[in-house]
């Protein structure tokens, strides 16, 4: 099936002498500068931690968009001032891949676009821990760039803003990787990423407690898993626990199909807890969503993105979605998509904690569950 691609501050100050050794001490924890050669020299399987303001001119996204929205939510949630900030980033790695770039050395972004987004959003720089996945030989940028789509850590498509009636145009990948930005910035008034609300919905779809989408039951969610109405998993890959990349993304682009093609929605025979009509609630929904301001100083209500994406989970685990392959065009990211749960039932199951893909996942693996 043909895809339309459409691609279109407080600063943390020098720790202490104290704060450095400490750091020093556990191997995680090391900070780059301590590192022979910096970051850019960081072994593979290694980690280190280094300001953001330092570490975002080194980066090459892997993907021309993010959902603006989800970007936004982000922020909101864990960038309102810099104790905050520090506090979310403890708690993150941000994989990358070592190359050749345009101006020397690189560190391509392998996962959390939307997590440094958000943070570059918010003007805050904390320590970032960074984790070489992988330290890549060729000796050309465009190598390195077929080398990172067939391995499945980059993912140069988008999803138009309004899913149009023609799913067709399709553009070679040379081309799709050739809008991928060469860095990543994301203020009020810089964006090099474009806005995807396709996106945005499934990073809203995976995180729905029973506030936000009461179980048929009329329960709470389990103790053990908070999202227990989200729309669909995120597992590791079986062989090596790492996570599936760009997992979002592929539900992304079946959320967009089936807002213009009404036969993938679940009937009500097959969800007796469901609207008559789902595809048409979700589908106001949608064009009554908000425009994204990245610029207001107060925080944005979300509740409008949390409506539209409940409105998604019968979607996502129906029938379809269980049958659906995304087409040949998404190379590695193509076949059927991760996660699919069936029923509206409350999720039992916490989402896993997946580790970081490396260098020795093989390249039809790494998008595999």
């Amino acid at each position: 099936m043909p895809l339309f691609v459409h691609l279109c501050a407080v600063a943390v100050g020098t720790p202490s002498s104290r704060q450095a050794t400490s750091l020093a001490a556990a191997p995680a924890d090391t900070l780059c500068s301590k590192v022979e050669g910096g970051v850019l020299a960081l072994d593979e399987g290694r980690e280190c931690r280094l300001p953001w303001e330092e570490l975002r001119p080194l980066l090459r996204p892997t993907q021309p968009s993010v959902g603006y929205a989800w970007v936004l939510n982000i922020k909101q949630r864990n960038f309102a001032n810099s104790k905050m900030a520090q506090a979310s980033l403890d708690e993150e790695t941000i994989p990358v891949a070592a190359g050749l770039g345009v101006h020397g050395d690189a560190l391509y972004l392998v996962d959390h676009h939307h997590l440094l987004s958000a943070l570059d959003l918010s003007g805050n720089n904390p320590l970032v821990r960074v984790h070489m996945a992988c330290r890549l030989k060729q000796s050309s940028e465009v190598a390195i760039w077929n080398e990172l789509f067939h391995r499945g850590w980059a993912f140069p498509h988008s999803i138009p803003a309004i899913a149009a009636s023609n799913f067709t145009q399709r553009l070679t990948l040379s081309e799709a990787l050739a809008a991928v930005p060469r860095q990543l910035r994301f203020t009020p008034t810089n964006q090099t990423l474009v806005d995807d609300p396709w996106r945005s919905l499934a990073g809203f779809a995976r995180k729905l407690d029973a506030s936000q989408l009461a179980p048929p039951d009329g329960g709470s969610c389990p103790a053990a898993s908070k999202f227990c109405m989200r729309a669909y998993d995120s597992p590791c890959r079986k062989a090596d626990n790492s996570a599936i990349p760009f997992l979002e993304f592929r539900w992304a682009h079946f959320f967009a199909r089936a807002y213009q093609e009404r036969q993938l929605w679940p009937s009500k025979g097959e969800c007796r807890s469901c609207s008559a009509t789902p595809a048409v609630d979700f589908s106001r929904s949608f064009v009554a969503l908000p425009e994204t301001r990245l610029g207001k100083s107060k925080d944005v209500d979300m509740a409008p993105w949390f409506e539209a994406a409940a409105q998604l989970v019968p979607l996502a685990r129906g029938k379809a979605a269980a049958e659906y392959s995304l087409p040949d065009e998404f190379g590695p990211h193509a076949g059927n998509l991760p996660g699919v749960l069936n029923g509206m039932h409350a999720v039992a199951h916490p989402e896993p904690e997946c580790d970081p893909v490396g260098c020795t996942t093989s390249a039809a693996a790494s998008v595999q569950s």
